[in-house]
């Protein structure tokens, strides 16, 4: 959102609160005042179960229709269960037959409304292509079977009536092969569309993304339910007609039905809550980021806020134009999205001025509008918050920028005394060698020609040769031994030790190697270490490894930290200081 919208809301539709009153209304006067002739009232059970299922269908179907954000799964809803409740007005003895005629007409979409919640999920989208046609061609078929069922079925011609017997008013034009043709072929659709709803249901379950999966499983699967209860009596009308009420199977169809109905209610009134529940947390973390929570604690009362754990909040800093997170990393909450398949980002602005984004990991299909909620919920005292939090993190970002620059410029100088080291080997040590062999060579042959002035010159030449040469080779050897790279830390302070000019007592308790950096500054630590300890005394150098940090150990020593080796730890974000009994350098091997 640019901004905090203060447009009024638009108004909502009164008709499914009127058309769901009137239906309740309806089946509640017949079900308590009248004879009605129906499954809902064999028994008590079915009895119970109508009513429940009535309150849920048609409760929550209302109170979706009146949701912009769940208008298509409401209206459906409460359509199917109005639909499924005709029978009882159908049933209703004594009420006006135009009543009963009119209901009778409604009550096969019940069907075709379920098949059409199944088929476009709580999002009212068609999984693939023709399924908009398909459901197109259900209605119409529907609208057919139904107008020549009422057109043509005669009750009073029935021997079984049971429920129906004076509605009439539609029969203009009576043939009986007609009517039980049609009914024959309504049972068969009842029986395909209930099987082919269950697998579609399960389909869409298994193929929805992991955010909407819930979401479309509590709404397609009861609506799946409630179809193969419609199976269930179809199958049972093909396999031993007539329809009898007192039957076992149709007794658990109709109770089928009346569960997936009630389950739908259900399914539909569960993201209503859950939006609520939201929107009421929301309002709470408002009211908390605006009395100055700590720093860094955004996305933890977001994700407390919204039961979302894998929720990021990603900060935005207009001079880099770049993202970080609470801790100054760079964050990319485009990539993150694209790359779950299942999350959608909010923007938090002040203005037009972008603070952050946060990127929700459970978006759903019906989740979409979280991310405009978040954005209306959180006010202006909280923005404030988030733009502090936000400045904190840019100066983390700089920090940590900091430390990756001075761990460049460390390894770049590294790297460019090994290169003078190894030019100095191969090129001005292999020439020094060969003039002290040509020396030698020439000296010899003065000895044996008995030139001994020449003889001595070149013995004070290939004196001088010799130690340029040792000069030379201790500087192409460096800092760092052969046997750090080599062979580890370890070996390489046992060497250094050896060569000590003071007593050193070493211990080393590394189970798995460092980083290379890591060892080079251990190895410069002991080096300092060992030019700052006093003469006769003797230097304990202990090494030793918890987690994923190095520390360094060296006592006695009344020297602070020499500054370039301070600097050579900072630039590995270590930190190293001089306690009473000596040196103590912690070094992280979690480089970032």
């Amino acid at each position: 959102m640019a901004g905090d919208d203060v447009r009024p809301a638009p108004p909502r539709p009164v008709y499914p609160v009127a058309v769901g009153a009137v239906g309740l209304a309806l089946t509640a006067w017949a079900l308590s005042g009248g004879t009605v002739a129906a499954h809902a009232t064999v028994t008590p059970a079915a009895l119970g179960a109508t009513a429940a299922a009535a309150l849920l269908v048609v409760g929550a179907g209302t109170l979706a229709a009146l949701s912009p954000r769940h208008a298509w799964p409401g209206r459906t809803t409460l359509l199917a269960g109005l639909a499924w409740l005709a029978p009882v007005l159908v049933g209703w003895i004594g009420a006006p037959s135009s009543l009963r005629a009119a209901a009778m007409v409604v009550a096969p979409f019940a069907v075709v409304l379920l098949a059409h919640l199944v088929l476009a999920g709580p999002d009212g989208i068609a999984p693939w292509r023709g399924a908009a046609r398909l459901v197109v061609v259900g209605y119409a078929a529907t609208a057919l079977l139904t107008t020549v069922l009422a057109v043509t079925r005669d009750p009073l011609l029935e021997l079984h009536c049971w429920r129906d017997c004076a509605v009439r008013v539609l029969a203009v034009a009576p043939q009986a092969d007609v009517a039980r043709a049609a009914s024959t072929a309504w049972s068969v659709a009842l029986v395909v569309v209930g099987v082919g709803a269950t697998g579609v249901a399960v389909v869409r379950t298994v193929r929805a993304r992991p955010g909407a999966r819930l979401q479309t499983a509590v709404v397609v699967v009861p609506a799946a339910l409630a179809l193969a209860g419609y199976a269930t009596w179809g199958a049972a009308v093909l396999a031993d007609p007539p329809e009898r009420p007192d039957a076992l199977s149709f007794q658990a169809a109709y109770l089928v039905q009346a569960l997936g109905m009630a389950l739908l209610g259900a399914g539909v009134a569960w993201p209503l809550l859950r939006e609520h529940r939201r929107r009421t947390a929301l309002r709470r973390l408002a009211a908390r980021l605006g009395a100055v929570p700590a720093v860094g604690s955004l996305q933890a009362h977001l994700a407390d806020a919204l039961d979302d754990p894998s929720l990021e909040v990603a900060y935005w800093l207009p001079e880099s134009r770049r993202f970080v997170d609470a801790a100054g990393r760079n964050v990319n909450p485009d990539r993150s999205s694209a790359r779950s398949g299942a999350r959608a980002g909010a923007e938090l602005r002040r203005g037009d001025d972008l603070l952050a984004v946060v990127t929700l990991g459970r978006a759903g299909a019906g989740d979409a509008p979280l991310t405009e909620q978040i954005g209306e919920q959180i006010g202006a005292a909280a923005r404030l918050a988030i733009d502090n939090e936000r400045l904190q993190a840019e100066i983390r970002a700089q920090l940590t920028e900091l430390r990756s620059s001075r761990r460049r410029i460390v390894a770049a100088a590294d790297e460019s005394r090994r290169r003078l080291e190894r030019d100095l080997h191969d090129g001005v040590q292999a020439d020094l060698v060969a003039l002290l062999l040509d020396a030698g060579r020439r000296h010899a042959a003065a000895v044996r020609a008995g030139d001994e002035p020449t003889a001595r010159a070149l013995t004070d030449v290939v004196a001088q040769v010799s130690a340029a040469a040792a000069r030379l080779r201790e500087l192409s050897h460096g800092i760092f031994p052969a046997e750090l790279a080599e062979a580890g830390l370890e070996p390489a302070l046992w060497t250094l030790t050896d060569d000590a000019d003071v007593a050193v007592r070493l211990a080393v308790d590394l189970d798995v190697r460092p980083p290379a950096e890591v060892e080079r500054v251990g190895y410069l630590v002991a080096v300092e270490a060992l030019a700052c300890a006093q003469p006769g005394a003797v230097l304990e150098v202990a090494v030793s490894r918890t987690d994923s940090v190095v520390t360094v150990r060296a006592m006695p020593l009344q020297e602070p930290v020499p500054v370039d080796l301070d600097d050579r730890v900072g630039a590995l974000g270590g930190t190293a200081r001089r306690t009473d009994a000596g040196w103590e350098v912690d070094l992280p091997c979690a480089l970032s």
